[in-house]
């Protein structure tokens, strides 16, 4: 099956044929009548242009595009070298973005870090300056244990000494009073 053959829609082009300019080139117009071959529509459009009456639909010729194939076809070598250039700068590209994306992360993480060793230098002073706090009350609140416990122990050498003291007196009471029972007897 040809392409050419099927009925597609081309709004009623498709039996036309190509023009083929001097230099080789096809053109298809699709706003104009079928040209005879070789026939160069500019000079018409030219003489047209300078006429001081306006153009009506019916006078109306199409621009022709004339395609130039003054460029000769590249080798494959020419095409590798052209690729191998491209596939280099977008490369380099590829690595000028890489090396951006590593010096953000690194100067990320070096901000991090710097962060965190004010915040661990931070937490550091705050624990130690805790820490001196509680040896701080825990040396007083022994400083006061062991002056409760001299009170103690000095209140109760004094108890001691009073009981002491109360029980020789009734001793000595005692003895006074047998003596004196003594010496009433005799």
């Amino acid at each position: 099956v040809v392409i050419d053959d099927l009925p597609l829609p081309g709004f009623g082009l498709l039996d036309r044929e190509p023009v083929r300019m001097d230099n080789g080139a096809e053109v298809l117009c699709f706003d104009s009548q079928p040209q005879p071959e070789h026939s160069h529509p500019a000079p018409e459009r030219e003489s047209q242009l300078h006429e001081s009456e306006p153009l009506s639909p019916k006078s109306h010729k199409p621009l022709i595009a004339k395609i130039a194939s003054t460029e000769v076809e590249p080798t494959f070598k020419e095409c590798r070298t052209k690729f191998e250039n491209m596939l280099n700068a977008a490369y380099y590209v590829y690595r000028d973005d890489e090396e951006a994306q590593q010096l953000l992360i690194g100067r990320k993480l070096k901000e991090r870090r710097l962060r965190k060793q004010r915040l661990d230098e931070a937490e550091r002073k705050k624990l130690n300056a805790e820490l001196e706090e509680m040896r701080q009350k825990e040396e007083a609140r022994r400083l006061e244990e062991e002056a409760r416990r001299a009170a103690a122990s000095a209140a109760e050498r004094e108890k001691k000494l009073a009981e002491e003291k109360k029980r020789k007196e009734e001793a000595q009471r005692k003895e006074e009073a047998r003596q004196q029972k003594l010496a009433e007897e005799e």
